[in-house]
């Protein structure tokens, strides 16, 4: 087949104004997407500052008079409702629930402040108002750097297909011109198979389409230039990023190791900075960090290198040092640096910072080395109580490893059925009756044999692993009991422990449900032991979740009371069927005249209020007697029963009694 050169050149430029064509059509693609983007964002930043107005109106209330306090309820109210109406409308914005329970806390704290401003009741419920604000402000700060990470994505796939596009147009100009030059200078017409029926008319020749064609060119290259900045720096401070610290220490090291060198890298994270987001909102927590990076970047040298590698943690490079004491003496001004007031908007803002340091190359060799080992020292200095920095040490990643070894074979004993259940009676002290029994987890590990929590919960706690044991452990104390039922046994109510960390699951209430429902055990055969600790944890959703639960017929048990922070003055509050004194004190009454009046005092206080009480680690005749006295009549430690296997404790429910010859008849 015989084609003329002309052919084929208007072929050729036929392509050429498809692309041109395909090319405005994603730059509309752009302007549109980067249109909704801009809408998204004003929508989060107005939410944002209604809903920081009320976090920091509230911050000032504390001083304010009771004027203040109608203003502030008013307002908040009217900003609330129109914040829930948007997160209804955009519902994209997933904040609906979060506003509701907000909204909720604020029309309770403003009922209870009407009744009794000053009260303990009316402080809680302001604190939980807080609660439920921050949360909404942390969930629009996330949606708003999840929203500019896609667009970001979004639009360097876009510039993606730019450049290729503009390939294929540079590409197709050089064929054209090719052809032009073929056509009017180099007749090559024996190699050549075309057939040239007319001279090729220039259409690349007119300088107006030359000079769009450069600087289209120009765009795409500054477009190049400024996407691989962004990739490399945080958006917030301008510092260079994770990425790019990661680059030079690895161009770094290398030049250290031909040039015999040391140097250092100071992991740096602001202590406690959730508090300044919470309370003044996550848009003076941003400015905080810009204001802290300015003011590394100006006390460091010249050859030093600065990078935010996320949230509020900070990464220093130090070159060529000399000695460990330069590198303590640096820390110790980078901590007293930040640790200087900053006036943002007339507020003076303080923090503290950790540093943790790891040394090239004593404490590691390649750039994944030392970052894992300065946040291991960093993991330390926060230890020590904040404030301070800590030089790495081997033992650090020798702990690290033992623990990461613990959470595979917790892993590994969860799949396997390692986990198993033993009892402890609760016994009533004056007939020896058998009232209760406590749930307690132990491992039978393959290799170190049968393990108490104490080894293993602790690093659960770290990991998270501890929900997935929580949970096994209450569906292996409903199955025990099914069992028992199924010999026709009738035990008491079983007692299950559960960690903070379940009861912050959405689906925990449900979860429960399901469990006894799947076993076909009654809700009023268990009691749920929690700590006063979680109480303060998950305040607001754990009581209205304890409060379904207790309704269904579940018993509530506070743990380990007096332990934790819990005002008494809540307890009547709180949907609490029974309290266990905890060991600590109850051991020490016989010597201790401080812990016998804790005892007391807490006997009385449960006894007045109606609520059962447990004491723990009743070990010996002296502690049953001095507790049974008081007025507690129930008891559980090691002088009635130790923990038992399910077999041993078949045994005793048929009985209905544990240690009868230790019951109150027999004190004389």
């Amino acid at each position: 087949m015989r084609i003329s050169a002309n052919h084929l050149a208007y072929t050729i430029i036929a392509f050429s104004a498809g692309a041109i064509l395909w090319l405005t059509l994603l730059t509309v693609e752009v302007i549109e997407a980067n249109d909704e983007f801009q809408r998204k964002i004003r929508i989060i930043n107005d939410t944002t500052t209604k809903i920081s107005s009320i976090s920091n109106a509230i911050s000032l209330s504390s001083s304010a008079a009771n004027s203040y306090y109608t203003r502030l309820f008013s307002t908040s109210q009217k900003l609330l409702n129109n914040a829930q109406k948007k997160t209804s409308e955009e519902k994209w914005l997933r904040l609906s629930n979060l506003i509701k329970r907000a909204h909720t806390s604020l029309e309770s704290w403003s009922q209870a402040y009407r009744s009794e401003p000053t009260s303990e009741y009316a402080l809680r419920l302001r604190t939980q108002t807080v609660l439920q604000i921050s949360r909404s402000l942390e969930q629009l700060q996330q949606l708003s750097t999840q929203l500019s990470s896609e667009n970001f994505i979004y639009k360097g796939l876009l510039l993606q297909k730019v450049v290729t596009i503009s390939g294929i147009l540079l590409l197709l100009l050089v064929i054209v011109s090719l052809f032009y030059l073929y056509g009017f200078v180099y007749p090559l017409r024996k190699a050549s198979k075309l057939v040239h029926t007319q001279p090729l008319t220039p259409v690349v020749t007119s300088p107006l389409l030359i000079a769009e064609i450069a600087d289209f060119i120009s765009a795409i290259d500054d477009s190049k230039m400024q996407l691989v900045h962004l990739s490399n720096h945080d958006l917030l401070t301008g510092l260079p990023n994770r990425k790019a610290i990661n680059e030079h220490l690895s161009r770094a090291l290398y030049r250290d190791t031909r040039q015999d060198q040391k140097s250092a890298v100071l992991f740096i994270d602001l202590d406690d900075f959730k508090t300044i987001n919470d309370s003044l909102g996550h848009s003076i927590g941003d400015r905080v960090l810009q204001a802290m990076g300015e003011r590394l970047l100006k006390t460091l040298r010249h050859n030093d290198h600065l990078a935010r590698i996320g949230g509020d943690e900070f990464t220093v490079h130090l070159d060529n040092i000399q000695t460990t004491e330069n590198v303590a003496r640096i820390s110790q001004k980078l901590i007293k640096l930040i640790a200087e007031p900053i006036d943002i908007d007339g507020h003076l803002i303080s923090t503290r910072a950790s540093i943790g340091i790891a040394l090239f190359p004593d404490d590691g060799k390649t750039t994944e080395e030392l970052l894992r080992n300065a946040d291991a020292a960093l993991y330390r200095a926060k230890s020590k109580g904040k404030g301070t920095y800590h030089f790495y040490t081997s033992e650090l990643t020798r702990i690290a490893s033992k623990k990461l070894q613990i959470e595979q074979e917790i892993k590994s004993a969860l799949d396997e059925e390692q986990l198993e259940l033993y009892f402890q009676p609760q016994v009533h002290m004056g007939t020896c009756e058998l009232v209760g029994l406590e749930a307690l987890v132990r491992w039978n590990h393959p290799e170190r044999g049968l393990l108490t929590p104490d080894h293993f919960l602790p690093i659960a706690s770290e990991s998270l692993l501890i929900v997935a044991i929580g949970n096994h452990v209450l569906d292996l104390a409903c199955r025990q009991l099914s069992q028992w039922q199924a010999e026709n046994l009738s035990p008491p109510r079983l007692a299950i422990n559960l960690a903070s960390e379940q009861l912050a699951q959405e689906n925990f209430v449900e979860l429960v449900y399901a469990t006894l429902a799947k076993y076909g055990i009654d809700a009023h055969c268990i009691e749920l032991e929690i700590t006063e600790t979680s109480l303060l944890k998950h305040s607001n959703e754990l009581l209205s979740d304890l409060q379904s639960l207790r309704e269904s017929g579940i018993q509530i048990a506070l743990d380990d009371f007096g332990t934790g922070y819990s005002s008494l003055s809540h307890l009547k509050n709180l949907p609490v069927d029974t309290l266990k004194i905890d060991r600590s004190f109850v051991s020490n009454i016989i010597h201790d005249v401080a812990d016998a009046t804790i005892v007391d005092a807490v006997i009385r206080l449960a006894n007045g209020l109606g609520i059962a009480i447990v004491a723990e680690g009743v070990e010996t005749l002296e502690l049953a007697k001095h507790v049974y006295t008081t007025g507690c009549a129930i008891g559980q430690g090691y002088y009635y029963a130790k923990p038992m296997q399910a077999e041993q404790v078949a045994l005793c429910i048929r009985k209905g009694k544990v240690a009868t010859a230790r019951c109150a008849t027999s004190w004389v």
